[in-house]
């Protein structure tokens, strides 16, 4: 965080102060703090460093020795802060944005192993030098992740980009090879460089963030149910302006149909109150129902799906609409 108040010895200028994470290189604090000072001092705006303080330390045993990253408090005069690029390897807690919460990385030793491309793949996509790094335990009550933090001077060019679908699953699950492949390449056309997609979490450079949602647009209790609509599917998030991957996947008791989407407006699914005694009757039906409700709302139709009833017997249309 950084903090400005006033001050008479420089016109304009005032005092600032940001807490860093810098790996120790093999300096005790003291002389990694001197460092850091003269990095500071050289920055575009700084008048004076007034200060870099030891206010913290991490340190934890790796394959390759101790590990040990010390938390800098930097006080600084200036015209303005100084601007920090920044790339967290890790996500917030609600899974949408690159944080400290959820780390990309299951241990310390292989968030240090991915360290020097990152760096690399940082000062490419942000246009910065990667000046201060260090791998940290995430900040998850119930994870014993490590995420990686890289800093640099200057406004970042294209940021970097987290989702974590582990929102979407129980434990253990992810998404299917279908879905990582399809991501990956959807991505790559849109000029974003992945830098991590396992299935979990999704890490990407890009200049702006690429909405992705992935939703359970129905459950059937017969594959064909769902194998017969996919096309359908399909055409509907076609015309929600979406790029989307709909696949049916077959669960213990029932078959689901999830759909895999960038950039969609597709607000939800009601459900419509008429009931069908079978699937085909429902399918029959189906044209029919949408010519009435395309009808009756132009503008925010979709289209339907014919799915299992889930508070009673039969089936139902559900309706999708766009927002």
């Amino acid at each position: 965080m950084l903090l400005g108040l006033a001050f008479s010895g420089w016109a304009n200028a005032a005092k600032y102060s940001v807490v860093l994470p810098v790996e120790a290189s093999g300096l005790e604090c003291r002389a990694r703090a001197a460092r850091v000072s003269v990095l500071f001092q050289s920055a575009p705006g700084v008048e004076k460093v007034d200060a870099v303080d030891c206010v913290n330390e991490f340190s934890s045993d790796s394959s390759r020795g101790e590990y040990r990253v010390y938390s800098l408090a930097v006080d600084y005069t200036a015209r303005e802060h100084v601007q920090l690029a920044s790339a967290v390897y890790g996500s917030d807690v609600n899974g949408f944005e690159s944080a400290a919460y959820y780390g990309a990385f299951a241990t310390l030793d292989a968030c240090l192993a991915a360290r020097p491309a990152e760096i690399a793949a940082f000062e490419a996509h942000a246009g910065v030098s990667g000046l201060f790094v260090a791998c940290l335990p995430d900040e998850g009550q119930y994870s014993d992740a490590f995420y990686l933090v890289i800093q640099g001077f200057g406004s970042a060019k294209k940021e970097l980009i987290s989702t974590d679908f582990g929102r979407y699953f129980r434990k253990g699950e992810q998404l299917s090879s279908g879905q990582i492949q399809w991501l990956a390449a959807e991505l790559a056309s849109r000029k974003a460089d992945v830098r991590l997609n396992d299935g979990r979490r999704l890490l990407y450079y890009a200049e702006y963030a690429i909405p992705t949602k992935l939703e359970t647009v129905a459950w059937f209790q017969a594959s064909n149910q769902c194998a017969e609509q996919l096309v359908d599917v399909s055409a509907i998030y076609g015309r929600a302006s979406a790029q989307a991957l709909v696949e049916c996947q077959q669960g213990e008791y029932a078959t689901r149909m999830v759909a895999l989407a960038l950039e969609s407006r597709i607000d939800g699914s009601q459900l419509i109150p008429q009931k069908y005694s079978t699937f085909d009757a429902c399918m029959k039906f189906k044209p029919a129902v949408e010519a009435r409700e395309l009808r009756n709302d132009p503008r925010r139709f979709l289209g339907l799906v014919c799915a299992r009833n889930t508070t009673g017997e039969g089936f139902v249309h559900l309706k999708l609409t766009a927002w």
